[in-house]
């Protein structure tokens, strides 16, 4: 195994640059929201091709999908979405409901009719509710890593709820409750998790809170993908307008729109998650009304598309053409 992960590795150098520069052919849109954001959508790959529309999660840059758009843009127009407002736009980026109505005005923007639906982490609840938003537009959907939470029964008020949340969510939570008190913590904040991901050093006794933060926030992902996670605290008001999305995003409550899935979907976990919950994800692919099937790779953690990127550019591939993909477990 160890053998098979060092070989994985040196391929994975070997082609870097060409995965950075497949980034370079993604061309933005020019389509602006209602309220001034730009809805983020970029475009690749031939016109004639079956359209994939990926989402992003949220605070999250395109970079992440490097060796997905790689793997796929030969065979496929990708349109990926990036949610706005956290790093530009007005002070109250734009909320959820906005959100969506953007993917679908940049999608009718893009000419696209119906269309293959990929989302990644918080942008699998974005994904649901454009099922309930624009239903039979999608002609199959593959969630990776899921975020889920505020899941009630049945639109009933769940009081277990948050048992479900996963260790990430239960300290964004508490952090973005206190920055909501305290803004001053969103500058110490995004001046810590940027000094851990580097690697550089400052005094360890200052901001000890934030400090502490910072570090278990960071435990939970590779070291590979740090630099990518703390984007959304790039500065004190990047990070306040993330907060604010995340707050908006966890208000809404999921279960009106599960009934609305349609079309064949594939659920892509990591064994070792610990930013979404894979109990959550079952849970979703045993309420699902279409067919779904839930793949759960080992040893993998939340950013399954940068860590087991052949395998699970593979299982796309065979999800949207109808078929299906064994990967090495």
């Amino acid at each position: 195994m160890q053998a098979y992960w060092a070989a994985r590795d040196a391929a994975n150098v070997r082609i870097a640059a060409a995965a950075e520069a497949g980034l370079a052919d993604l061309q933005p849109t020019d389509l602006d929201l209602t309220d001034g954001g730009n809805p983020g959508l970029l475009v690749t790959g031939d016109a004639d091709h079956t359209p994939i529309l990926i989402l992003n999660a949220l605070g999250q840059r395109e970079r992440l999908w490097r060796w997905i758009v790689l793997h796929l843009r030969d065979r496929h127009r990708l349109l990926l979405w990036n949610p706005p407002g956290t790093y530009d736009g007005p002070s109250q980026p734009s909320g959820f409901e906005t959100q969506v109505e953007g993917i679908i005005d940049a999608l009718d923007h893009a000419n696209v009719g119906r269309c293959h639906l990929v989302a990644w982490c918080t942008g699998a609840k974005f994904a649901l509710r454009l099922h309930a938003r624009a239903p039979g537009r999608f002609r199959s959907t593959t969630l990776l890593s899921g975020a889920y939470k505020n899941w009630s029964e049945d639109g009933a008020v769940d009081s277990d709820s948050e048992l479900w949340d996963s260790e990430w969510e239960v300290r964004m939570e508490r952090f973005v409750a206190r920055v909501a008190d305290e803004p001053r913590l969103a500058a110490q904040i995004s001046m810590i998790l940027r000094e851990v991901a580097t690697g550089s050093t400052l005094d360890p006794a200052a901001f000890s809170d934030a400090r502490a933060f910072a570090e278990a926030v960071l435990r939970l992902v590779p070291r590979s993908v740090q630099p990518d996670l703390v984007g959304p605290f790039d500065s004190a008001n990047s990070t306040l307008r993330y907060c604010r999305q995340l707050r908006d995003f966890w208000s809404h409550d999921l279960s009106p729109w599960v009934a609305h899935v349609s079309g064949p979907v594939l659920l892509i976990s990591g064994s070792v998650d610990a930013v979404a919950s894979l109990d959550l994800a079952d849970r979703l692919g045993e309420r699902l009304a279409a067919p779904s099937k839930h793949v759960i790779l080992p040893g993998v953690g939340h950013h399954c598309m940068v860590e087991r990127h052949e395998d699970v550019a593979a299982l796309i591939a065979a999800h949207v053409s109808g078929q299906s993909a064994r990967v090495a477990q």
